[in-house]
């Protein structure tokens, strides 16, 4: 056990705890920064040290620590309450976003959460203030045009986060002031980014509307009747029978239940159990489905004679080759293409950069990682195995990425 050094402050319980917690959290689901591919806790640590220049509380650091473990892992706010208490849990319900997919563009989602924010807490403002500033800082530095939208809207949160610490709110105005000087003073024509990990073309806007409308949160709630509902249930966590299925996993992402409102009321719930059902199971594969079929034709279209054989490994190779071999022995017609496997083309891909970049990814080991994420998803789809326990991350992750698709201009 390492001894502390002599003079160092000692580490408040609840802090400590929520330090491990955060940390754990995200390690198990090897989360990691985008830019750096630094363990996600350099982040963590850095919103911590400098929410701790404020003077701040032990719930404050709780929360500057967990301010993100809600958004990016299983955890949910009643996990953070059950804890670390109710002030903890209320800070970092404050600090996590409200917007759902379904609520509009990336501008409209924005705007929503600025709206959350300006009613916060002093306490959440000024961990908010400590997280923007230390996104902004690894931002800027890496990812240029993103960073011109970022800073954008890092400029109209500070103008809702005038009630945290003065001293954060003056050091994030002057990140704000470097930024623009490093980046050019000119604003980003348009909030529209390409989300990591998903790309999908026009050509597909017609597949993304059927994902998006084609499937209900009525399709998959339980009925409950008003003697099945017990205690508050808040706004946030209530979706309409209509609400597409990106709507019902971003309100799973916060709370355990998700309520479903007819036209007398509540009459429905989703838990996370029921993303197993068939519905989600579908469309799910739906999604995977047309994410492999993109990136096929980006490699049909870059090697047209298959050229990229010589970016597989020979042993992937020769069992593309003995599939293909197999297949046209039961008289199907196909390519070689046709025969390999979703990390095949992930691996093929995220070899070149002007690739990896395109579909948001900084490093080949974070393009492979997501990539077999998704062939792993896929199979347990595939073979009806238990998909939230082991998928939950990837889940909100092309959730997500399927719901901001619409906004994508390639």
């Amino acid at each position: 056990m390492k001894s502390r050094a002599p003079g160092a402050p000692v580490e408040h319980p609840l802090v400590a705890k929520a330090r491990l917690f955060a940390t754990a959290a995200h390690r198990r689901i090897d989360h990691r920064r985008k830019y750096t591919d630094k363990p996600y806790e350099t982040h963590l640590r850095g919103v911590a040290a400098l929410t701790a220049e404020a003077a701040a509380t032990p719930e404050m650091l709780a929360a500057a620590w967990l301010h993100d473990t809600v958004e990016d892992t299983p955890a949910t706010v009643e996990d953070i309450a059950r804890d670390f208490g109710p002030d903890v849990a209320a800070l970092v319900e404050e600090l996590t976003d409200v917007s759902r997919p379904g609520d509009g563009n990336r501008a409209r989602r924005k705007a929503l959460d600025r709206e959350h924010l300006a009613g916060a807490s002093a306490g959440a403002m000024t961990v908010r203030l400590a997280d923007l500033i230390d996104n902004c800082r690894d931002i800027v530095s890496h990812d240029p045009r993103f960073g011109k939208v970022y800073l954008d809207e890092m400029e109209s949160l500070l103008g809702v986060l005038r009630g945290g610490d003065a001293r954060l709110h003056r050091l994030a105005q002057a990140e704000l002031a470097k930024g623009r000087e490093r980046l050019g003073r000119g604003r980003a024509a348009a909030a529209c980014v390409a989300p990591a990990g998903l790309i999908l073309a026009s050509r597909h806007a017609r597949s993304v509307e059927v994902l998006l409308r084609g499937f209900r949160a009525a399709d998959i709630a339980e009925r409950i009747g008003p003697s099945g509902r017990s205690g508050k249930i808040a706004p946030a966590q209530t979706v309409s029978s209509e609400a597409p299925l990106t709507d019902v996993i971003q309100v799973l992402v916060r709370f355990d239940a998700c309520f479903v409102a007819g036209t007398h009321g509540v009459s429905g719930v989703v838990m996370k159990d029921d993303l197993q059902k068939p519905v989600v199971r579908m469309w799910l594969f739906g999604i995977v489905s047309m994410l492999d079929l993109e990136m096929t034709e980006r490699i049909r279209a870059r090697w047209p004679r298959d050229e990229w054989s010589s970016l597989l490994s020979g042993e992937r190779a020769a069992k593309a080759r003995a599939l293909k071999a197999e297949r046209e022995r039961r008289g199907q017609s196909v390519s070689l293409l046709d025969c390999l496997q979703l990390s095949d083309k992930g691996e093929i891909l995220m070899s070149e950069e002007a690739e990896r970049g395109a579909f948001g990814f900084s490093s080949r080991r974070i393009a492979r990682e997501v990539v077999s994420d998704l062939e792993f998803l896929r199979n347990n789809l595939a073979h009806c195995q238990d998909i939230v326990s082991r998928d939950w991350p990837q889940i909100v992750r092309l959730s997500r990425r399927v719901a901001e698709a619409r906004e994508l201009r390639i």
